[in-house]
């Protein structure tokens, strides 16, 4: 990473998109999730190559209100899976694709819609599973929640993780020695402190 380019590519030039963008490598290319701030809607788009030197046009993958912020892309089951923010219904959404490209998507889930919750959401897959971290608006804390199914079609109950209050925002997870773990803010210190904790399970 000492040398970048030969040039930027522009992924795509809509006015106002852009915002929120998430990237994974989707069956051998960059992929990335963002939020078109203009339709208010979750787009998928990926690359025509493995270095990213072109892109086919974006896909909209959620238009339901005003829905696709804090997305996080991951590949779930050999597909690619958004976790995302509905702002319209204050809650956490999860969405896959039918195939390994992302070419088509099957119709969105809400995760979790008690209180205003799905900020700063972020997917991973868990033993195969899909796996969300994400804040709580409503009462401050920190999120996680684990699939019942590979395909996401059913979760289970969200788990406070860090119930201090003022904490969870930025919050990112990955696997650490097979188990889920997450880093994120705690607003509630003078510094707003770097956290980290990890499951004690592996799932």
């Amino acid at each position: 990473g000492t040398t970048w380019g030969p040039s930027v590519q522009v992924v795509n030039t809509t006015n106002n998109i852009g915002e929120y963008a998430s990237m994974a490598v989707v069956n051998g290319r960059p992929a990335i999730s963002f939020y078109n701030n203009t339709t208010n809607s979750l787009r998928y788009v990926r690359a025509n190559d493995a270095n990213g030197t072109s892109w086919s046009n974006a896909i909209q993958v959620d238009l339901g209100g005003d829905v696709g912020r804090y997305t996080s892309l991951a590949v779930i089951d050999g597909k690619p899976a958004i976790a995302y923010y509905d702002v319209t219904n204050s809650s956490l959404k999860y969405v896959s694709a039918n195939d390994s490209n992302g070419t088509f998507w099957q119709g969105a889930i809400t995760v979790h819609n008690l209180g205003d919750v799905g900020q700063y959401a972020s997917l991973v897959s868990v033993n195969g599973y899909p796996a969300i971290c994400y804040y709580g608006v409503s009462n401050t804390n920190l999120f996680y929640v684990v699939a019942n199914d590979v395909a996401g079609d059913t979760w289970g109950s969200p788990i406070v993780v860090d119930d201090a209050g003022s904490v969870g925002t930025f919050c990112n997870m990955k696997m650490v020695d097979g188990y889920p773990a997450i880093t994120y803010c705690d607003a509630n210190s003078v510094h707003s402190d770097l956290k980290y904790i990890r499951a004690t399970d592996p799932y």
